[in-house]
């Protein structure tokens, strides 16, 4: 199992945005969408692990 976290920044108004995710093994993916409270504007993020 994967546990994180991402912080990055909105790339409208650079507002700092943050959420955590769990990923169970190679080859899980995630979706989440993420609210962002400068512009109100919604964001999706994608997350997969993989070999490299």
């Amino acid at each position: 199992m994967t546990v994180g976290g991402l912080n990055f920044s909105c790339p409208r108004c650079n507002n700092p945005l943050f959420f955590t995710f769990r990923l169970a093994d190679q080859g899980d993916s995630m979706t989440r969408e993420i609210h962002c409270p400068g512009c109100k504007t919604t964001w999706r993020v994608g997350l997969d692990i993989h070999p490299k």
